[in-house]
């Protein structure tokens, strides 16, 4: 087994799909990732979005982000699975790190905490004028 990397894979599914298939599709891409040794497995939805052309007959797709470690055994693995399942139109896993450091996940978060901070009373946001 060789030294996890840090992965991000898109993928977008049919636009029509229930949202029980939909919910099915993330669940299942969650379980490969765990099944195969991912770690700091992040699922999001980004909902319904127009693509930039027509994908096997479709112009709009339901789109998942998914952020995580693992091998590349477990990116064919994943990316195996996407590539047999009817519900997903397209995929795209790109390699954000060779090695995965748990540390950097503390730091990006602290740093994503503060810049969802609101404003402090001492430094109000600026005034637009008119």
């Amino acid at each position: 087994m060789g030294v996890p990397r840090r992965y991000e894979t898109i993928f977008i599914a049919k636009p029509n799909l229930p949202p029980d298939d939909l919910k099915n599709l993330a669940d299942k891409m969650r379980d490969i990732m765990v099944q195969g040794g991912g770690q700091s497995v992040k699922l999001d939805e980004w909902g319904v979005k127009r693509l930039a052309y027509a994908v096997k007959k479709h112009n709009q797709g339901f789109y998942f982000f998914a952020d995580y470690a693992g091998t590349p055994a477990l990116v064919k693995e994943l990316e195996r699975n996407l590539k047999i399942d009817d519900r997903v139109i397209k995929y795209l896993t790109v390699k954000i790190e060779d090695a995965f450091h748990p540390e950097s996940l503390q730091v990006e978060a602290e740093e994503e905490k503060v810049k969802e901070e609101p404003a402090s009373a001492d430094n109000p946001p600026a005034e637009v004028a008119e």
